[in-house]
């Protein structure tokens, strides 16, 4: 085994620490109403969360991504607005483990 490769703790560390500028861009995103953009990052963030072990992250970005495909503004807005809160609980949760 290569010691120079990330393990999958460190990269899972990598990854919560990027979700707060994710979270970020899809704010932007929104203000900017680029519909294709949020559904991008969605999309990522879905493929991501499960991938790490996130099922509850990856089930909200699959809300939104939905919502950019459909077309609703304002359940794009309320589905970005809960995976902030569940990011920012993840995030909160696991800062009292470490």
């Amino acid at each position: 085994m290569n010691n120079c490769s990330p393990t999958i703790e460190q990269l899972r560390a990598s990854y919560l620490k990027r979700l707060p500028d994710r979270v970020a861009a899809l704010h932007r995103a929104l203000e900017q109403r680029d519909f294709n953009q949020i559904q991008r990052i969605a999309h990522q963030l879905r493929g991501s969360g499960l991938s790490y072990g996130f099922a509850r992250i990856s089930e909200s970005a699959t809300a939104i991504e939905s919502a950019c495909l459909e077309g609703q503004v304002t359940i794009i807005r309320a589905c970005i607005t809960e995976f902030d809160g569940q990011v920012r609980d993840l995030l909160a949760s696991l800062a009292g483990v470490e």
